[in-house]
């Protein structure tokens, strides 16, 4: 019976009990880490297609109350965008602190059965000129107020506004 080696369970017993609470200790550490995660990794968001407005545009809205101006006839605008509108959705962050490392991860907001995200904020374009075409802009006096309802609707300072007669 050469090389065998006789273990006693007692013996191994009470050399464990000194290490019970740090065994305990790392095995339940080690059953959290690997704990499936029911967190979702962030996805790249397909883009929500926007609704189709059946309101009329600014433009439109703009041509309908400028024309009101009196002498200003008809009258036709365009606007130009230096941005464009943008929305902002709501997001979770959340955070994990390890001993080596920081990780982060971002999560947009679905509400409803849909997937829908949540919408925080919208933020509306920056006009960089409009361009008035009337019937009444020889008279300066139309001009000058076509002029200004368009720079009070828009932001614009007056320099980027033009007002032109409109061909008979």
């Amino acid at each position: 019976m050469e090389g065998r080696v006789i273990v006693n369970p007692k013996a191994i017993a009470q050399k464990l009990e000194k290490f019970k609470y740090p065994a305990l200790i790392l095995l339940l550490g080690l059953t959290l880490i690997l704990w499936p995660s029911k967190q979702k990794q962030p996805e790249a968001q397909a883009p929500v297609p926007e609704q189709v407005e059946s309101a009329p545009s600014v433009e439109e809205k703009m041509e309908e109350i400028l024309s009101c101006i009196d002498g200003a006839g008809k009258v036709r605008v365009l606007l130009t965008l230096r941005t464009g509108d943008e929305t902002v959705y709501q997001t979770d962050t959340t955070s994990a602190k390890g001993p080596d490392s920081e990780s982060r991860s971002v999560t947009t907001v679905m509400a409803g059965s849909e997937d829908v995200p949540v919408v925080r904020q919208t933020v509306y374009g920056q006009y960089r000129g409009a361009l008035i075409v009337c019937q009444g802009a020889d008279s300066p006096a139309v001009r000058l107020q076509l002029v200004n309802a368009v720079a009070g609707l828009t932001g614009l300072p007056a320099d980027r506004i033009t007002v032109i007669k409109m061909k008979s």
